[in-house]
C-alpha cells in the first residue's frame, strides 16, 4: 500500500558543484509545505547538471547507497589535491586528471555536495513512493502486446525509462483480470479495475481536451482511445508534443502500479529536465497544471526556458539558478509579468517570431472568409491567447494587437 502521508522535498542546499554556477544554493518553500519546484535560468548554468544531482541523491537515499556518500566525498578531495598540484607539463598529468573527473562522477552519483532534505523519513529500498526522472529527449516508445500475463509491475531505479514502454501491455493484463474477476463474480475487484480504468479515461479527456475512453481490441491484444464523436486515437502514433507526455504519464502510472494498484493517488517525487520540450505555446500552459492535477500526490520538480510554463501555476517555488534568486508563488501570486521573466535570458526574437505568425493566422481567420468548425475552434483559441499574451517590448506587435483590437 502507498504511505499515508505523501513524500516531498523540503529544502535543498548545494554547497558547490563545478558545472553549476551559483554556489551555495538554498531552495526551502514556505512553511515546509509541499510545493512543486521550477528551475529556470540561461542555457549553461547548470539547470540539467542540477536536476541530475537531486536525481541522484534520490536514488542514492532510495537504494541505501547515500551512506557511502563521505567514502566518495573524501576520495574526490585526495583526488582533487594531487591534480591541484600537478602540473600540465607532468607526464602523469593525464592520468591524474582522469581520476579526479572520475572521483567527481562517483561522488555526483550519490548526490554530491547536494542535500536535500524530506517532509518524513524516506526509507531505504522501502519502494513506498514513486520516483522518476525525465532527461529533455523524450518521446512514447509503446510496445504492442503480444500475450496476456499477471498484472504486475516491477520496481525500477530512478532514470530507468523502460517501465512506461510496458503500459499497453499492462492495460490488456488488466482487461483480462477483469474478465476473470467477472466470471468469478467478484465484486469489489471488479469495481476497483473499474475504478482504476475510469480515472485513465479521465486522465486522457483531459489531456486531448475531449471525453475519450479507452477501448480494448480483443483480437489484437492491445488499447485505443475512442471519442465521443468517433475518433479514434492511437497512442502509439502521436505528435511529438503529445508523444512526450503520454511517455511521461505511462511512466508515472507503471512506477505507481508497482506500489499499489490504487488508482494515481500513489506518493512520489518527479523530475522532468525542460518539461516545455516538443510542446506547443498551448500544451506549456497545460503540462505542470494537468500534470498536478492528474498526480495529486506528486511533487514536481522541473527545469524550464519557457515564460510560459513559470505562469501556468500558482503554487511553486520558481528558482533562477543564473541570479541565484527564488520566488514562491505562494506567498506573492507571481507578481512578475511575462516581459520580466523573458528580459535578460530568455530567447525574446524566438517568442516575437511565434507572435507575429500568429497574428497572421488571426488576420487570415478574420478576413471574411467562411470557416469551418475547426477553424472557428482555432480562431477562438488564437483570440484568447493574443488577448493574454505579452508584447515582448516589441512596439510593432504591440500596434498590430492594438489595432486588431486585442490589447
Amino acid at each position: 500500500m502507498p504511505s499515508q502521508q505523501p513524500l516531498y522535498v523540503t529544502e535543498l542546499t548545494l554547497k558547490s558543484h563545478p558545472y553549476i554556477k551559483q554556489n551555495n544554493i538554498q531552495l526551502q518553500p514556505k512553511d515546509s509545505e509541499k510545493r512543486n519546484i521550477i528551475i529556470t535560468g540561461r542555457n549553461g548554468c547548470g539547470k540539467s547538471t542540477f536536476l541530475s544531482l537531486i536525481k541522484s541523491f534520490l536514488n542514492a537515499t532510495a537504494t541505501g547507497s547515500i551512506g557511502n556518500k563521505e567514502h566518495y566525498r573524501q576520495a574526490l578531495s585526495q583526488r582533487q589535491l594531487v591534480l591541484d598540484n600537478t602540473t600540465p607539463s607532468d607526464p602523469n598529468y593525464a592520468l591524474i586528471k582522469q581520476q579526479a573527473t572520475s572521483a567527481q562522477v562517483n561522488f555526483d552519483a550519490v548526490g554530491g555536495q547536494l542535500n536535500v532534505n524530506f517532509n518524513i523519513p524516506f526509507k531505504p529500498q522501502s519502494n513506498s513512493h514513486a520516483l522518476a526522472y525525465f532527461e529533455a529527449k523524450r518521446l512514447t516508445d509503446l510496445t504492442k502486446p503480444t500475450n496476456i500475463t499477471a498484472p504486475v509491475a516491477q520496481h525500477k531505479p530512478i532514470g530507468d525509462h523502460n517501465t512506461g514502454k510496458q503500459f499497453l501491455h499492462h492495460l490488456v493484463n488488466r482487461r483480462s483480470q477483469l474478465a476473470f474477476a467477472l466470471e468469478d463474480n467478484a465484486t469489489s475487484e471488479v469495481e476497483e479495475i473499474r475504478d482504476w480504468f475510469t480515472s485513465l479515461d479521465k486522465l486522457f479527456s483531459r489531456l486531448f481536451s475531449k471525453n475519450v475512453k479507452l477501448n480494448f481490441l480483443r483480437t489484437q491484444l492491445d488499447f485505443e482511445l475512442v471519442a465521443d464523436d468517433g475518433e479514434t486515437i492511437d497512442l502509439k502514433n502521436l505528435s511529438d508534443g503529445y508523444s512526450a507526455i503520454v511517455n511521461m504519464v505511462t511512466e508515472i502510472i507503471m512506477r505507481m502500479e508497482a506500489i499499489a494498484f490504487s488508482g494515481l493517488n500513489v506518493s512520489g517525487i518527479v523530475l522532468i529536465d525542460e518539461v516545455e520540450t516538443h510542446l506547443h505555446v498551448a500544451l506549456q500552459r497545460e503540462i505542470l497544471p494537468f500534470l498536478t492535477a492528474m498526480f495529486p500526490n506528486i511533487q514536481f520538480i522541473v527545469t524550464t526556458h519557457s515564460p510560459f510554463v513559470l505562469q501556468s501555476v500558482d503554487d511553486a517555488l520558481i528558482y533562477d539558478l543564473e541570479s541565484n534568486q527564488s520566488i514562491d508563488q505562494a506567498e506573492e501570486l507571481w507578481k512578475y509579468s511575462y516581459e520580466a521573466l523573458i528580459d535578460g535570458y530568455f530567447e525574446v526574437d524566438k517568442f516575437s517570431g511565434i507572435l507575429r505568425d500568429k497574428i497572421l493566422k488571426y488576420k487570415e481567420l478574420t478576413s471574411g472568409q467562411e470557416l469551418d468548425r475547426v477553424e472557428k475552434k482555432e480562431l477562438r483559441q488564437l483570440k484568447k491567447e493574443l488577448e493574454s499574451v505579452p508584447t515582448f517590448k516589441n512596439a510593432t506587435i504591440e500596434a498590430e494587437l492594438k489595432q486588431l483590437q486585442l490589447k
